[in-house]
């Protein structure tokens, strides 16, 4: 028989470098498709702000946030 770790014990060793990305390493990006499948457009209307009460009616809409969801099938 090998050596058995307990339930809840690894058999990793200790390290002397720090967790997650080292410096100097090039990391990896999922660039956003310049051709998406689908584009949903979210049109939140908002006719009067939530903490004041005032008029939103000629406000200037900006973009917040861009999102692209990625399904995998396996």
């Amino acid at each position: 028989m090998g050596i058995t770790p307990k339930k809840n014990q690894s058999l990793r060793r200790k390290s002397d470098k720090p967790s997650g990305g080292q410096f100097g390493h090039k990391g990896k990006t999922l660039m956003q498709a310049d051709t998406p499948d689908v584009v949903v457009d979210v049109d939140y209307t908002l006719d009067k702000c939530k903490d004041c009460g005032g008029d939103l009616g000629d406000v200037l809409k900006q973009l917040k946030e861009k999102r692209q969801v990625l399904d995998v099938d396996l």
